[in-house]
């Protein structure tokens, strides 16, 4: 029972916002070794019960609770006739007493959950994908799910129409592994600013790969100014194949796939 008090420290002071600290404690029992009624007998009660007592004793009782109530039950009884229920009412109440002081104690080191979780805590983020985007994660039997746990730790699982959780151990492994995961099957966003690859140079433009299966077009507009359109100012300014450019998302139609970029400002 004393797992239960800790983890309940624990978490709070991970900052997981529990609403009541929980506390456990476990009441032993010694009965008379012969009565034809136990419920007219005096039992001895040990609240707080060590190994030994366990083996030897009567009972188990093992009793967790908030300073609301009891949230958990568990109990062995090696009586043979059971146990008389004003022995299990006794047997409570002192759970009870020995719970309230317990929480007392807790609340006194740790009052509160802490206001920030923690960097070390596990964490877990749940998110929606591209049912169409899903193979890109799952292919060649995982082999980006498992790159992405060796690199980080986190473990990924997605459902066939796309729920995707990530299960990470701290809070900057879920950081990587949902940038890395937004890189290969995240919308691509208006405003937002790529390093885009080229991939295919046309008469009108050039197409850059801005996230891994997502191509926009850069008009040519936007890469030879408009009173230099000879056919040789326009084939030494356009990009080559496997040129990087930071570009500019303007337009995005989902519904055909279809991006249209500008050229960054900045870059």
């Amino acid at each position: 029972m004393a797992t239960v008090c800790a983890g309940s420290m624990a978490l709070m002071h991970a900052g997981v916002p529990l609403a009541n600290h929980v506390a456990g404690i476990s009441v032993g029992l010694v009965a008379p070794e012969t009565h034809s009624d136990l419920s007219k007998t005096d039992p001895i009660f040990l609240t707080d019960i060590l190994g030994i007592e366990d083996h030897y004793g009567d009972m188990d009782f093992k009793v967790a609770g908030t300073a609301n109530g009891i949230t958990a039950l568990q109990l062995d009884v090696k009586l043979p006739r059971g146990l008389p229920l004003n022995w299990a009412s006794a047997a409570l109440e002192k759970a009870r007493i020995a719970r309230v002081r317990l929480l007392k104690i807790m609340s006194e080191c740790i009052p509160e959950p802490a206001k920030t979780l923690s960097p070390a805590a596990p964490v877990i983020s749940e998110s929606k994908v591209e049912p169409l985007l899903r193979p890109l994660l799952v292919r060649n039997g995982g082999e980006m799910i498992n790159r992405i746990y060796e690199g980080t730790g986190a473990r990924l699982f997605i459902s066939e129409v796309g729920d995707l959780e990530i299960h990470a151990p701290n809070s900057e492994a879920l950081k990587t592994a949902r940038k890395l995961v937004h890189e290969l099957v995240g919308e691509v966003e208006v405003g937002s600013v790529y390093e885009g690859k080229v991939v295919r140079v046309a008469e009108f433009g050039v197409f850059l790969e801005v996230m891994p299966g997502r191509h926009g077009l850069l008009h040519i507009s936007e890469i030879v100014p408009s009173d230099q359109r000879s056919t040789s100012e326009i084939e030494a300014m356009l990009p080559k194949l496997n040129d990087k450019i930071f570009v500019t998302v303007i337009e995005y139609d989902k519904k055909r796939g279809q991006i249209k970029l500008t050229k960054h400002k900045n870059k």
